[in-house]
C-alpha cells in the first residue's frame, strides 16, 4: 500500500496534468511535510513554484537537490538545463547535462541532449567524444548517431558523418 506522503505526491502529479498547479503545491507540500526526504515531491514543488511565479525559491529548491550525492540530483540537473536553456545561458546547460551524465552515466537521452547543446554552440570538437561515448553505451541510438554525424559534417570529416548517417538508417528504416 503507498504511504500518505505517496498518495499526497500521486495526486498533486494529476493536479499539476490539469494545469492546477495551486493545489499541486498544496499536495507537494503535504507529501514533504509527511516525509520530508521525499526526493521526488521536492523536486516537484521546485517546478511548480517556477511556474506559480515563484522563480528564485524554486530554482533554489532544484539547485539544492542538485547538489545531493543522490540519483534525483541528475533529474534536478536536467530540470537546471532546461530552465538554463530558456534564458539562454548555453554554458550552464552544457554543464548541467555533463553534471546529469556523472550521475546517471548509463542515460543516453542525457548524451544526446548534450551533444545538441554542444553543436548549437558550434563546440562540435567537444560534442564528438559525447556523442561517441553515447553510441558505444547504446549502439541503437539513433539520435545520437544521428547527431554525431551532424558535427562530424561541421568538423568538414564528411565520410565519418556518412557512416553515421547510414547507421541511423539500418537503425530506424
Amino acid at each position: 500500500p503507498a504511504s500518505e506522503a505517496e498518495v499526497a505526491y500521486r495526486a498533486g502529479m494529476e493536479a499539476g496534468k490539469k494545469s492546477d498547479y495551486a493545489r499541486a503545491r498544496e499536495l507537494m507540500e503535504k507529501a514533504l511535510r509527511l516525509q520530508p526526504d521525499y526526493g521526488k515531491a521536492d523536486l516537484a514543488l521546485g517546478v511548480i513554484l517556477i511556474v506559480l511565479g515563484e522563480r528564485e525559491e524554486g530554482q533554489a529548491r532544484i539547485q539544492r537537490i542538485a547538489a545531493l550525492p543522490l540519483p534525483i540530483a541528475s533529474d534536478a540537473h536536467t530540470l537546471l538545463a532546461n530552465e538554463a536553456s530558456k534564458e539562454g545561458r548555453y554554458e550552464d546547460v552544457a554543464k548541467h547535462y555533463a553534471q546529469a551524465i556523472e550521475i546517471t552515466p548509463d542515460n543516453i537521452v542525457l548524451y544526446v541532449k548534450l551533444g545538441k547543446s554542444l553543436i548549437a554552440q558550434s563546440r562540435f570538437e567537444e560534442a564528438v567524444p559525447i556523442l561517441e561515448a553515447g553510441v558505444a553505451l547504446h549502439p541503437r541510438a539513433g539520435a545520437a548517431w544521428l547527431n554525431l554525424g551532424r558535427a562530424f559534417l561541421h568538423l568538414d570529416r564528411p565520410s565519418e558523418a556518412e557512416l553515421c548517417f547510414r547507421r541511423v538508417l539500418e537503425i530506424d528504416k
